[in-house]
């Protein structure tokens, strides 16, 4: 049951609208969701703190999202917490303040000693397994333009490998998890708040005006839509697919996983990750065995 979770992670490749996702989550208060905690990465290399531009957990936080501290510990000291602490023992920690606690993840094209982000989140998921994930998808072409318009230095190329693979990543955990529930960015609104509170035992209180004027649902204008790679028109049909799929659910958290559902999802999964197989002409290694996996 959702209303048990006690661990909730906001899981999606950046620009897809994980940030407002977590402030909706954030304006309850009993929820603590860590913004770019990483914990994904931590279970692996426990000094990335410094990568992030701080020597300790603390300055990590201070140095990166010093404006949202107030809304994201809701008063608690930061310093409080022992830098010593892994991911397990920080979320503990924190449980005995707040009934759900997690962090936002934006996944990237960074790697980490050869390590892509793609297969650290697939170990968090396989040693993670009870925690509750919420999702996030966003159309192929606006995720690639906003990445690209935000991030200068981002090549080509591999923007789209890397948003084909988690889009495969993230439809495969969704259908094989129960406690994995799917977002599409279109669906990100103020009506999504009740829909949050009725889904885990929330309290939100963040104003459906705030998520109206903060956030925008923007689409790729026709202009930018002209110099798109080749594989976004297969990339954004197949979303498409999906987005379909659960038309008629009627509800913006989706959580049905049907026989027929997973079924008809399957194969879209599939060439998904055979999409991403010919995006590129040299496979990372370590994210061979994933693409290679057949979903069931």
């Amino acid at each position: 049951s959702a209303g048990l979770i006690r661990r909730l992670h906001v899981v999606g490749f950046a620009r897809s609208g994980t940030t407002i996702l977590m402030d909706i989550l954030n304006s309850s208060p009993d929820v603590c969701i860590l913004s770019e905690y990483n914990a994904f990465i931590l279970d692996t290399f426990p000094k990335f703190s410094a990568f992030c531009g701080g020597a300790t957990l603390y300055e990590q936080f201070v140095n990166r999202k010093k404006r949202q501290l107030p809304l994201l510990y809701k008063g608690a000291t930061v310093g409080e917490i022992p830098d010593s602490l892994g991911p397990e023992e920080l979320f503990d920690t924190l449980n005995s303040s707040f009934r759900i606690v997690g962090d936002k993840v934006a996944l990237s094209t960074n790697e980490f000693n050869g390590i892509s982000e793609l297969t650290l989140m697939e170990r968090f998921f396989e040693t993670h397994s009870n925690d509750g994930y919420l999702l996030v998808l966003r159309r192929p072409d606006e995720t690639y333009l906003s990445n690209l318009k935000k991030f200068e230095k981002a090549e080509s190329e591999r923007l789209v490998f890397h948003i084909a693979c988690a889009m495969a990543q993230m439809l495969r955990q969704f259908l094989m998890r129960s406690n994995a529930y799917l977002v599409f960015h279109e669906d990100l609104s103020g009506e999504m708040v009740d829909e949050i509170d009725e889904l885990f035992g929330t309290h939100c209180g963040i104003g459906r005006s705030y998520i109206g004027s903060g956030y925008v649902n923007t689409r790729a204008d026709a202009k930018a839509s002209k110099s798109l790679p080749a594989q976004m028109k297969q990339l954004c049909e197949a979303y498409i697919q999906v987005r379909e799929l659960y038309s008629a659910e009627g509800k913006r958290i989706k959580r049905s996983k049907t026989d027929a559902l997973a079924k008809s999802m399957a194969p879209i999964v599939a060439s998904l990750e055979q999409l991403a197989l010919e995006c590129r002409v040299v496979t990372p290694p370590d994210l061979l065995p994933h693409l290679n996996r057949k979903t069931q």
